[in-house]
């Protein structure tokens, strides 16, 4: 007896219980949603707020807000109240209750699905909202924009009296289905779930959903469709705190009347504020934001919201950077410094270089200085745009070298990022000056030293000769007696032997060979210079004379080498073998040794009589005394020949 009063005592006081829903919303509720930081530093946030009785806080204006990033107060530039919809899932967990049916005939069910319907033609011609179902053993039907389409996917499921059991999967898929990316920003995310009392304790499983459902800040609604003798404690128990812990409502559906109107839930849901402001961000990792304001007296103050933010220096890289330069003499001489050419009138004088910045987080932003590095130091620097667009000037560089270069720049946010170094190789020829430019500062006194000694040579002379009468005594006077006698020593006539039959002159065979210069040693070969694919008359041929001859530019080559970056000092040797014919080898050099247009290494090739040779740049053909046709020279491949 006192057993069967306790169970009517139970379901009376559940029938109290559920005449009117359980909402959570016990106090005021705002919190933020996670921000946009796909414009940092600009950042974007929605705030969404609601009153004990689960009705948007309209009316907040800028002044009443305060926002606080990593606890620094942050000025918000811009604050408004939007309405981007609700990304809503129906979620439908059949289980023998939905089967009751009324003194009309009509399931639990099909008062749900009227219910569901009707709201969804009450939003004909609305695409504001995401909509999707969620039924057992169906795929149902996901984000769909039109109402229309929701009504008829409602109304064509069937329950399965044979295969129902509520359970909590189906609970998880849906919020897994609204975890999707919404179609707009700040859209609030909703599951309306109707279900039969579930049968077995599930508080574990439950515990997991909460969390799950919190983390994604999803709202859940709960209908627990049932007659409340069916109900069990610890199902209910857990069943509300998945509702009231995730922001939804608990609504105990026992009746068989029509379901409460859907809007009145969810129409609070589609407000929300945005704001943004200026991040003070500067580093990666989590941060926190915090929003407080003020609604009819009361400071609110939303939960901590940590988000993670990837922050990177940009990085500058060169395009194309050249890895040598050379610099030549200018083709028109400047006629005021004469014959003089110094290595800072060599061109080019400047060379023009260009960078990429990327940033490695995906967030691009303005620079406000680019700074190049030579040698590690400033060579040139941009403080406004283009940032991208350096003139490095090379004409203080007057011999051959190599340096360094290295490019800096700075974003709008104060990271610095660098690039790596890059070695570039400046090449000049070895610079030559005249002797009247040397000289020609001195010219006055040159020109009065010159005259001063002309003067004294031609008294001196006058004087000799006797064309000047001074008393003569003393040493005068003994040189004048001795270059007399000179003088007549001079106009003695000739021997009679030495001249020869008809009054010539004998020839003097032994001073013949001592003035005679020595005889030069005989070419084994010649070097002939070429110009545009042609032996040229400009330049003599260069004889080889030795068993092993140098090419460089120190070797028997001025004329050619003189002033060419592309020829070392010792760029090739060439060999004459036993067996007589002639090898060439490179020297290790960068411009490298070519025969017949196919470059050759360190182990030397055989050349013959005809073979075209260059030293770098320099073009020679091969000639050898003894043969008598010139070699064909063929090409297979044509290309344009670059040293460098």
């Amino acid at each position: 007896m006192y057993g069967m009063l306790r169970h009517i005592f139970w379901l009376l006081a559940l029938s109290l219980i559920f005449t009117t829903p359980v909402n959570a919303q016990t106090a005021n509720d705002a919190r933020l949603f996670s921000p946009n930081t796909g414009t940092f530093p600009k950042i974007g946030i929605y705030l969404d707020a609601h009153d004990t009785h689960g009705g948007f806080m309209h009316g907040i204006h800028l002044d009443d807000v305060q926002v606080f990033e990593d606890d620094r107060q942050i000025k918000i530039s811009e604050f408004k109240e939007i309405r981007p919809g609700v990304q809503i899932v129906i979620a439908l967990n059949p289980g023998r209750s939905f089967l009751v049916r009324n003194s009309k005939g009509l399931s639990r069910y099909d008062i749900i699905a009227s219910s569901i319907t009707s709201w969804a033609m009450s939003r004909t011609g609305s695409t504001l909202d995401d909509m999707s179902l969620i039924v057992p053993d169906s795929p149902g039907r996901t984000h769909l924009v039109d109402p229309l389409d929701l009504a008829q996917a409602t109304s064509a499921y069937i329950v399965n009296d044979k295969t129902i059991s509520p359970n909590l999967d189906l609970v998880s898929d849906a919020i897994d289905l609204a975890n999707d990316p919404p179609p707009r920003a700040g859209m609030e995310r909703v599951i309306l779930l109707f279900t039969s009392p579930l049968e077995n304790n599930q508080s574990q499983g439950i515990q997991d959903l909460v969390t799950r459902a919190a983390q994604n800040q999803i709202r859940i609604f709960i209908w627990l469709v049932g007659a409340p003798d069916s109900f069990n404690e610890k199902n209910i128990a857990g069943l509300e705190s998945l509702a009231t812990q995730t922001g939804g409502a608990f609504i105990p559906y026992t009746a068989d009347e029509m379901i409460s109107n859907l809007e009145d839930y969810l129409d609070p849901l589609r407000s929300v504020y945005y704001l943004e402001y200026q991040s003070l961000i500067r580093k990666t990792g989590t941060h926190q934001l915090l929003a407080q304001f003020q609604y009819n007296g009361e400071q609110i103050t939303t939960p901590l919201l940590n988000f993670e933010i990837e922050i990177f220096p940009p990085k500058p890289a060169f395009v194309f950077p050249p890895t040598a330069i050379s610099r030549t003499e200018p083709t028109e001489k400047n006629p005021n410094h004469r014959n003089e050419i110094q290595a800072k009138e060599y061109l080019p004088k400047e060379v023009s270089l260009q960078i990429l910045v990327e940033f490695p987080d995906s967030r691009p932003r303005s620079l406000v200085r680019s700074t190049l590095y030579i040698d590690q130091v400033v060579a040139a620097e941009n403080l406004k745009a283009p940032f991208d667009q350096f003139i490095w000037d090379i004409s203080k560089y007057t011999e051959t070298g190599q340096h360094v270069m290295r490019v800096e720049v700075e974003d709008s946010l104060g990271l610095i990022g660098s690039s790596i170094e890059t070695p570039v190789d400046v090449l000049l020829p070895t610079p030559h000056f005249s002797l009247a430019a040397k000289l020609s500062p001195h010219l006055p006194w040159i020109a009065s030293l010159v005259a001063a000694g002309s003067g004294l040579l031609l008294a001196f002379i006058l004087l000799v000769n006797g064309k000047i009468h001074p008393n003569s005594h003393g040493w005068l006077k003994d040189f004048r007696k001795t270059n007399r006698n000179r003088n007549k020593e001079m106009i003695k006539p000739p021997a009679a032997d030495s001249f020869g039959i008809g009054g010539r002159k004998k020839a003097n065979w032994t001073e013949f060979f001592q003035k005679s210069p020595p005889l030069a040693p005989q070419a084994l070969a010649y070097l002939i210079p070429v110009e545009n694919g042609e032996t040229t008359q400009n330049l003599a041929p260069i004889p080889i004379t030795q068993g092993v001859y140098i090419v460089g530019r120190d070797s028997l080559l001025p004329s050619l080498t003189k002033g060419n970056p592309t020829i070392e000092p010792e760029h090739a040797r060439i060999t004459r073998r036993k067996d007589q014919n002639f090898y060439i080898n490179d020297m290790g050099t960068r411009a490298g040794t070519w025969v017949n247009y196919t470059p050759i290494t360190g182990e030397g090739v055989l050349i013959e009589h005809g073979d075209l040779i260059h030293f770098g740049s320099i073009a020679v053909q091969f000639s050898q005394p003894d043969h008598n046709n010139h070699k064909k020279i063929v090409v297979k491949e044509a290309f344009d020949y670059d040293p460098f």
